[in-house]
């Protein structure tokens, strides 16, 4: 079996992806930028585009040394972030169960999930990406609409929050976090039915920084920005059941928030066992599956994996860009084209 996924279908996927790891990592991974964290999704953006049209350059030379050298590069990191989003799942599970169950139980249902989905191959994933992504607005509708009389506008105030340097850096804190779900790019393959017009990738990008913008800024006038800086469980608990919105508001809420997580940890599941593939071609897809769903698992089982992707994401963005950037400047030089990422 040989893990694959077409163009359209990834940029479906990696859309989903980034809005949801943007949102989680900027109200319940929460970084100090206070109330101005909505600018973060527009400097992660603009830090993040330069990477990813390497990326597409690195995909249509199709240069396997260059695939090669990036992808192991990538590996670990699309490892470390999926183990996250399965601690950020059975963390809400055990937050929202009505009995106690140990979180380290609660992943085995979540990674026997996201294995099934990486065993239906990628175009299916992005697909159903697709269909979320119609889905999305009206949920997102029917939430705005049932939550507008609680919304204040004035707790958006100071509008800059900590002040331009902390934003600065959630930006870089949050571009490093958006490159390992934006790994597909790296591994699409084929053409598209439709020809593909120059400005997909952007678009891709700022659709997801804007989406996400607006959805810190609608959380934003929903719970106000704490004095004090508050636990993980606690930021989860304000987003979700904050005894300010109706009680029967609380189930498209969780629906919304599930549904993105498990889409995010589908598509890093997927990304780190493509990823593996190239590394090791000798291996069948399931296996590579299997390596990467345990290894995911067993780090999330583990190790503190939040903590340490919070301590890695100021340096993941500034570590992994220039790479990239040598890597297409080398691939292009090799292949006697021009060095441009564009």
């Amino acid at each position: 079996m040989k893990l694959s996924i077409s163009r359209a279908p990834a940029r479906a996927a990696v859309l989903a992806a980034i809005t949801a790891r943007t949102f989680v990592t900027m109200t319940v991974d929460a970084p100090p930028t206070h109330n101005g964290a909505y600018l973060c999704p527009l400097i992660a953006a603009a830090l993040a585009l330069p990477w990813l049209l390497c990326v597409r350059a690195l995909n249509r030379r199709m240069d396997a040394r260059a695939v090669t050298a990036l992808s192991a590069a990538l590996l670990p990191l699309v490892l470390l972030d999926a183990a996250v989003t399965a601690g950020e799942i059975t963390g809400s599970a055990g937050y929202l169960a009505l009995d106690r169950v140990p979180e380290r139980l609660l992943l085995l249902p979540v990674c026997a999930a996201a294995l099934w989905c990486v065993f239906r191959n990628g175009n299916t994933m992005g697909y159903a990406a697709m269909l979320w992504a119609r889905l999305f607005p009206l949920l997102l509708i029917l939430i705005v609409a049932l939550q507008a009389q609680c919304l204040r506008s004035e707790w958006l105030r100071p509008l800059l929050g900590s002040g331009w340097r902390a934003i600065w850096e959630g930006g870089v804190r949050l571009a490093g976090r958006i490159l390992p779900c934006s790994a597909l790019l790296l591994i699409a393959e084929g053409r598209e039915d439709a020809p593909e017009r120059r400005g997909t990738t952007t678009s891709t990008l700022l659709t997801g920084a804007l989406v996400s913008a607006l959805l810190i800024l609608l959380h934003r006038m929903m719970v106000p920005t704490p004095i004090r800086e508050a636990g993980w469980l606690k930021r989860l608990d304000d987003l979700l059941t904050n005894g300010r919105a109706p009680l029967y508001l609380q189930l498209p809420m969780i629906c919304a928030w599930y549904a993105g997580l498990l889409h995010l940890l589908a598509c890093e599941c997927f990304a780190g066992a493509t990823l593996l593939q190239r590394l090791l071609p000798r291996l069948g897809g399931r296996q590579c599956a299997l390596l990467s769903v345990a290894a995911i698992a067993l780090a999330a089982a583990f190790l503190p994996v939040i903590d340490i992707a919070e301590m890695l994401s100021p340096w993941q963005y500034i570590a992994v860009a220039p790479l990239t950037a040598l890597i297409t400047f080398v691939a292009a030089g090799r292949k006697g084209g021009a060095a441009s990422c564009a």
